[in-house]
Protein backbone atom coordinates (compact mmCIF):
# COMPACT_ATOMS: atom_id res chain seq x y z
CA UNK A 1 0.00 0.00 0.00
CA UNK A 2 1.14 3.30 -0.89
CA UNK A 3 0.89 6.95 0.71
CA UNK A 4 -0.74 8.14 -1.99
CA UNK A 5 -3.33 5.22 -1.66
CA UNK A 6 -3.88 5.46 2.25
CA UNK A 7 -4.03 9.24 3.86
CA UNK A 8 -3.95 8.23 7.48
CA UNK A 9 0.02 7.27 8.61
CA UNK A 10 3.28 7.05 6.66
CA UNK A 11 3.71 3.51 5.46
CA UNK A 12 6.83 2.15 3.32
CA UNK A 13 5.85 -0.01 0.24
CA UNK A 14 6.41 -0.21 -3.50
CA UNK A 15 6.03 3.78 -3.37
CA UNK A 16 9.53 3.76 -2.34
CA UNK A 17 10.90 1.95 -5.25
CA UNK A 18 8.23 3.97 -8.05
CA UNK A 19 9.49 7.04 -6.31
CA UNK A 20 13.17 7.26 -6.00
CA UNK A 21 14.67 4.22 -7.82
CA UNK A 22 16.58 6.76 -9.66
CA UNK A 23 18.23 7.47 -6.03
CA UNK A 24 18.76 4.34 -5.53
CA UNK A 25 20.68 4.08 -9.06
CA UNK A 26 22.72 7.02 -7.61
CA UNK A 27 24.07 6.02 -4.56
CA UNK A 28 24.83 2.57 -6.41
CA UNK A 29 26.82 4.33 -8.95
CA UNK A 30 28.92 6.70 -6.15
CA UNK A 31 30.07 2.88 -4.57
CA UNK A 32 31.27 1.34 -7.68
CA UNK A 33 32.91 4.45 -8.48
CA UNK A 34 35.07 4.07 -5.37
CA UNK A 35 35.62 0.69 -5.69
CA UNK A 36 36.80 0.85 -9.48
CA UNK A 37 38.95 3.72 -7.79
CA UNK A 38 39.95 2.08 -4.84
CA UNK A 39 43.21 0.61 -6.43
CA UNK A 40 44.31 4.12 -7.83
CA UNK A 41 44.57 6.29 -5.01
CA UNK A 42 47.12 7.29 -3.09
CA UNK A 43 47.48 5.98 0.25
CA UNK A 44 46.38 9.37 2.03
CA UNK A 45 43.46 11.36 0.85
CA UNK A 46 41.85 14.41 1.80
CA UNK A 47 38.69 14.24 4.02
CA UNK A 48 38.50 18.20 5.52
CA UNK A 49 39.49 21.76 4.28
CA UNK A 50 39.87 24.64 6.67
CA UNK A 51 38.05 28.29 5.64
CA UNK A 52 41.18 29.00 3.24
CA UNK A 53 40.94 26.33 1.50
CA UNK A 54 43.22 24.62 2.55
CA UNK A 55 43.44 20.44 3.38
CA UNK A 56 43.49 19.81 7.05
CA UNK A 57 42.45 16.68 7.58
CA UNK A 58 43.30 13.14 5.69
CA UNK A 59 42.23 9.43 5.47
CA UNK A 60 43.80 5.84 4.59
CA UNK A 61 42.63 5.58 0.99
CA UNK A 62 39.59 3.12 2.23
CA UNK A 63 38.27 6.46 3.65
CA UNK A 64 36.71 6.68 0.06
CA UNK A 65 33.77 4.69 1.26
CA UNK A 66 32.76 6.94 4.27
CA UNK A 67 30.75 9.19 2.08
CA UNK A 68 28.92 6.56 -0.27
CA UNK A 69 28.10 4.24 3.11
CA UNK A 70 27.00 7.23 5.16
CA UNK A 71 25.28 8.81 1.73
CA UNK A 72 23.32 5.30 2.16
CA UNK A 73 22.90 5.51 5.84
CA UNK A 74 21.12 8.65 5.50
CA UNK A 75 19.02 8.05 2.42
CA UNK A 76 17.55 4.83 5.01
CA UNK A 77 16.95 7.46 8.25
CA UNK A 78 15.24 9.02 5.48
CA UNK A 79 12.83 6.02 4.93
CA UNK A 80 12.59 4.53 8.34
CA UNK A 81 12.59 7.35 11.43
CA UNK A 82 8.64 8.53 10.26
CA UNK A 83 7.81 4.87 11.10
CA UNK A 84 8.75 5.63 14.78
CA UNK A 85 7.81 9.48 15.28
CA UNK A 86 4.36 10.11 17.34
CA UNK A 87 3.55 12.08 14.41
CA UNK A 88 3.48 9.60 11.93
CA UNK A 89 0.31 10.42 10.66
CA UNK A 90 1.19 13.70 9.26
CA UNK A 91 3.87 12.34 6.68
CA UNK A 92 1.56 11.80 4.37
CA UNK A 93 0.24 15.80 4.34
CA UNK A 94 4.00 16.79 2.94
CA UNK A 95 4.70 13.77 1.26
CA UNK A 96 5.75 15.30 -2.24
CA UNK A 97 8.45 17.86 0.33
CA UNK A 98 9.43 14.88 1.96
CA UNK A 99 10.62 13.40 -1.03
CA UNK A 100 12.36 16.51 -2.47
CA UNK A 101 14.33 16.78 1.35
CA UNK A 102 15.56 13.19 0.61
CA UNK A 103 16.50 13.89 -3.34
CA UNK A 104 18.22 16.84 -2.47
CA UNK A 105 20.19 15.38 0.90
CA UNK A 106 21.45 12.44 -1.35
CA UNK A 107 22.26 14.50 -4.61
CA UNK A 108 24.00 16.75 -2.29
CA UNK A 109 26.49 14.19 -0.42
CA UNK A 110 26.95 12.54 -3.80
CA UNK A 111 28.16 15.58 -5.38
CA UNK A 112 30.38 16.10 -1.98
CA UNK A 113 32.00 13.04 -2.40
CA UNK A 114 32.31 13.73 -6.15
CA UNK A 115 34.58 16.59 -5.29
CA UNK A 116 35.99 14.71 -2.32
CA UNK A 117 37.33 11.63 -5.11
CA UNK A 118 38.47 14.18 -7.07
CA UNK A 119 40.64 15.63 -5.24
CA UNK A 120 41.76 12.67 -3.92
CA UNK A 121 42.54 11.94 -7.67
CA UNK A 122 44.33 15.10 -7.82
CA UNK A 123 41.75 17.15 -9.84
CA UNK A 124 42.70 21.27 -9.00
CA UNK A 125 38.88 22.08 -7.20
CA UNK A 126 38.53 25.35 -5.80
CA UNK A 127 36.80 23.87 -2.64
CA UNK A 128 36.43 27.93 -0.80
CA UNK A 129 33.86 28.40 -3.80
CA UNK A 130 32.44 25.54 -5.22
CA UNK A 131 31.33 23.94 -1.37
CA UNK A 132 29.84 27.37 -0.44
CA UNK A 133 27.53 27.70 -3.50
CA UNK A 134 26.72 23.97 -2.91
CA UNK A 135 25.69 24.86 0.66
CA UNK A 136 23.77 28.05 -0.34
CA UNK A 137 21.89 25.70 -2.50
CA UNK A 138 20.91 23.70 -0.13
CA UNK A 139 19.89 26.48 2.47
CA UNK A 140 17.81 28.28 -0.25
CA UNK A 141 16.15 25.19 -1.36
CA UNK A 142 15.52 24.32 2.28
CA UNK A 143 14.27 27.98 3.23
CA UNK A 144 11.57 27.08 -0.09
CA UNK A 145 10.24 24.25 1.47
CA UNK A 146 9.88 25.00 5.11
CA UNK A 147 6.60 26.02 5.32
CA UNK A 148 5.44 23.29 4.03
CA UNK A 149 7.09 20.75 6.26
CA UNK A 150 3.94 19.12 8.60
CA UNK A 151 4.03 19.03 12.16
CA UNK A 152 6.52 16.36 13.22
CA UNK A 153 9.39 15.42 15.73
CA UNK A 154 12.28 14.37 13.06
CA UNK A 155 12.05 17.16 10.28
CA UNK A 156 12.09 20.95 10.69
CA UNK A 157 12.78 22.95 13.26
CA UNK A 158 12.59 20.98 16.65
CA UNK A 159 12.95 23.63 19.30
CA UNK A 160 10.21 23.04 22.33
CA UNK A 161 8.52 25.66 21.59
CA UNK A 162 8.03 24.73 17.54
CA UNK A 163 7.08 21.16 19.17
CA UNK A 164 4.33 22.84 21.36
CA UNK A 165 1.97 23.11 19.07
CA UNK A 166 0.91 22.86 15.54
CA UNK A 167 -0.01 26.44 15.56
CA UNK A 168 3.29 27.41 16.72
CA UNK A 169 5.28 24.64 14.57
CA UNK A 170 3.16 26.49 11.49
CA UNK A 171 4.07 29.78 12.29
CA UNK A 172 8.06 29.21 12.93
CA UNK A 173 8.22 27.50 9.93
CA UNK A 174 6.53 29.84 7.60
CA UNK A 175 8.43 32.59 8.85
CA UNK A 176 11.60 31.07 9.58
CA UNK A 177 12.02 30.05 5.94
CA UNK A 178 11.94 33.27 4.29
CA UNK A 179 14.94 33.83 6.92
CA UNK A 180 16.51 30.58 5.37
CA UNK A 181 16.24 31.59 1.56
CA UNK A 182 17.46 34.93 2.87
CA UNK A 183 20.97 33.50 4.54
CA UNK A 184 21.34 31.20 1.53
CA UNK A 185 21.53 34.00 -0.65
CA UNK A 186 24.05 36.24 1.24
CA UNK A 187 25.96 33.36 1.63
CA UNK A 188 25.75 32.58 -1.95
CA UNK A 189 27.33 36.15 -2.84
CA UNK A 190 29.83 35.79 -0.14
CA UNK A 191 30.99 32.47 -1.96
CA UNK A 192 32.23 34.41 -5.30
CA UNK A 193 34.93 36.16 -3.08
CA UNK A 194 35.94 32.76 -1.95
CA UNK A 195 38.50 31.90 -0.12
CA UNK A 196 38.09 33.45 4.26
CA UNK A 197 35.61 35.64 3.10
CA UNK A 198 33.35 33.02 1.63
CA UNK A 199 33.57 30.80 4.54
CA UNK A 200 32.94 33.60 7.08
CA UNK A 201 29.76 35.42 5.01
CA UNK A 202 28.24 31.84 5.00
CA UNK A 203 28.86 31.40 8.80
CA UNK A 204 27.45 34.67 9.38
CA UNK A 205 24.61 34.51 6.95
CA UNK A 206 23.34 30.99 7.66
CA UNK A 207 24.44 31.34 11.52
CA UNK A 208 21.73 34.31 11.73
CA UNK A 209 19.14 32.85 9.90
CA UNK A 210 19.14 29.62 12.63
CA UNK A 211 19.54 31.90 15.36
CA UNK A 212 16.20 34.23 13.82
CA UNK A 213 14.30 30.34 13.63
CA UNK A 214 15.00 29.41 17.33
CA UNK A 215 14.73 33.01 18.26
CA UNK A 216 11.30 33.59 16.01
CA UNK A 217 9.79 30.02 17.86
CA UNK A 218 9.66 31.08 21.11
CA UNK A 219 8.38 34.24 20.06
CA UNK A 220 5.19 32.13 18.08
CA UNK A 221 5.02 30.37 21.61
CA UNK A 222 4.49 33.61 24.02
CA UNK A 223 2.30 34.80 20.59
CA UNK A 224 -0.22 32.07 20.43
CA UNK A 225 -0.04 32.20 24.18
CA UNK A 226 1.77 28.85 25.20
CA UNK A 227 1.09 27.14 21.93
CA UNK A 228 -2.80 28.01 21.06
CA UNK A 229 -3.81 30.56 19.37
CA UNK A 230 -6.25 33.38 20.71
Amino acid sequence: MTVDEKKDTYRLGRWVLREDWPLWLLMAAGLLVALALYPTLPDRIPIHWNIRGEIDGWSSRSGVFIMPAGIIGLYLLFLVLPLIDPRRENYPKFQSTYRILRWTFVIFMTALGGITLAAARGVPINISFVVPVMVSVLFIIFGNLMGRIRYNWFVGIRTPWALSSEDVWRLTHRVAGRAWVIGGLISLVGAFFGGEVAARVMGLGMGAATIFAVAYSYFAWKKTGGGKLR
